[in-house]
């Protein structure tokens, strides 16, 4: 399971609890903070799960500069390692300070060494939080492949077993299980009673 958190103003008490109760039984969860962000609600959930806080909003435009390549959601992406580049560009991003008891790993970062993606692990679970908000008043980065690249991994990151299930009908289902090697092979699904091609 993966929940991805996007714009979401306030964090209120119940839904910090609730969240952190699901990250700690290995729910997997991404943040995108709004502009508006009440900080200090945020920042409640962030320290209950032992994670980095915010400090204030950065308006200043900075460049996204590295991808931390040997971190586990990246290990399927990369066919080689990639040369440090530019990969867009941030318009709004939350500045932070370390907590103590954090067990951050950084895994995009901006030119000016702050973050834009961090992972925290917590209990048997997983928070990936984004310093800027989704959208292109945040930054150019949904744009880039990378980004998608790394949602999918995030989301990846969050399955318990290789079985993916795929619904067919209401109670009907389909089991696709086929290792993936180094060949170009082209599936397909094809229902012939109704001629549907996949």
């Amino acid at each position: 399971d993966a929940i991805i958190l996007k714009n979401i103003n306030e964090i209120s008490s119940g839904f910090n609890s609730s969240l952190k109760d699901y990250i700690q039984n290995g729910g997997v969860l991404s943040v995108f903070p709004p502009m508006k962000a009440d900080v200090k609600s945020y920042n409640s959930f962030l320290q209950n799960i032992n994670a980095d806080l915010f400090t204030k909003l950065d308006t200043g435009k900075v460049q996204i500069e590295n991808i931390n390549q040997n971190a586990a959601i990246y290990q399927k992406v990369f066919d080689s390692k990639i040369k440090p580049s530019k990969y867009g560009l941030i318009h709004h991003y939350f500045k932070s300070i370390s907590n103590q008891n954090s067990n951050a790993e950084d895994l995009i970062s901006l030119e000016n060494d702050h973050s834009l993606l961090t992972k925290y692990v917590h209990g048997k679970g997983e928070t990936f939080v984004f310093s800027s908000g989704l959208g292109p008043q945040f930054n150019n980065f949904h744009s880039n492949p990378i980004f998608v690249s790394t949602l999918l991994s995030i989301v990846y990151s969050s399955a318990k077993s290789d079985i993916n299930n795929v619904v067919i009908g209401l109670q009907d289902y389909f089991e696709l299980n086929i290792p993936l090697n180094e060949t170009d092979e082209v599936w397909s699904l094809v229902d012939t009673s109704s001629q549907f091609d996949l």
